[in-house]
């Protein structure tokens, strides 16, 4: 089996609550530049189930419209939402603590919605050069 991969970066923040021990530094709102990397199986077949070029953009597009400088939000964190809403920032709300692990969910969700005749094998997200969260779908 071949396998492609599309690197994406953007930037965005979030902050997380209820960290103990050296996370707590998490509670402050932060940012990173979040390096994303969607890997796809791929057949042999000719043309091939789905364009690379137009997989590459799609994703592209997405995270840069909805993601790059945005804010990544707990529900239950009130008053960040709050600020968020009542400024007009771009932002997404989790339903649980915004953590790489989770951003690495969403980021595979997108991708097969945008994607839906290719088999996503797995999604790596870094938060920068020492973290990093990868998913892969059931």
């Amino acid at each position: 089996m071949t396998q492609v991969a599309i690197r994406l970066f953007f930037a965005a923040g979030h902050r997380i609550l209820g960290l103990s021990g050296a996370g707590t530094k998490c509670r402050n709102p932060h940012g990173h530049t979040f390096h994303v990397v969607f890997t796809f199986a791929q057949t042999d077949a000719w043309p091939p189930p789905v364009e690379f070029g137009e997989a590459k953009a799609a994703l592209r597009q997405r995270i840069k419209e909805r993601y790059d400088h945005g804010f990544f939000v707990d529900e239950a964190d009130e008053s960040m939402r709050i600020f968020l809403e009542r400024e007009g920032c771009r932002h997404h709300v989790f339903h649980g603590p915004p953590t790489t692990e989770q951003i690495a969910k969403l980021m595979a969700r997108e991708a097969q919605a945008l994607v839906p005749g290719a088999q996503l094998l797995r999604v790596s997200v870094e938060e920068g050069p020492e973290n990093t969260a990868i998913y892969e779908p059931p």
